[in-house]
């Protein structure tokens, strides 16, 4: 079972600095997996076709992030999360195509897999991504905005602030540092 402490347990309220956006990193409890969707292709959306955590834009009905973060997840994958599987939140960060955006990461440990109710409009399909197998680290290239490393999983590549998200959650749990 992952053991992630000292995750500070916080609700928090979007200051004015930027653009803010919530995503939900949902852990099964027995198996140390983590819910990943592919995003439904879309020319208005800039992380369309991109391998993502369910989440999405705080909107100003939202009383703080980690509403953002339910809110989103249920519109996505059909998931009601519960605060009482609430972790914590990890660092925000930013896209790597999107610096004046932050995106703070609220972390769900979930004791059964939830089916999903994919809304085809934003998500192709989801999966989950055993978090202690040894994955291929790789080097990737996105246009003239990403050159990092990323995870290639099956045939898909996660890669961005994905990416680094994993890394940090990875750490925290003392399961692997991630380059």
């Amino acid at each position: 079972m992952l053991k992630i402490e000292g995750l500070p347990r916080l609700r928090v309220r979007p200051n004015e600095c930027c653009r803010w956006a919530s995503v939900s990193l949902i852990i099964l409890k027995d198996s140390d997996e983590v819910l990943l969707i592919k995003r439904t292709e879309n020319a208005r959306d800039p992380w369309s076709g991109n391998i993502a955590f369910p989440g999405g834009h705080y909107e100003t009905h939202d009383k703080d992030l980690y509403e953002t973060a339910v809110r989103e997840t249920f519109e996505e994958v059909g998931i009601r999360l519960s605060y009482e599987d609430f972790v914590g939140v990890l660092d925000a960060g930013s896209p790597s195509n999107s610096e004046e955006t932050k995106v703070l990461p609220h972390v769900f440990v979930v004791a059964e897999r939830f089916s999903t109710r994919i809304n085809p409009s934003e998500v192709l399909y989801a999966f989950w991504l055993p978090l202690r197998e040894k994955h291929r680290i790789v080097q990737y290239t996105f246009g003239n905005i990403y050159k990092g490393w990323a995870i290639e999983y099956k045939g898909e590549i996660i890669w961005g602030l994905t990416y680094r998200i994993i890394r940090e959650l990875l750490k925290k749990a003392n399961i692997a540092e991630l380059p």
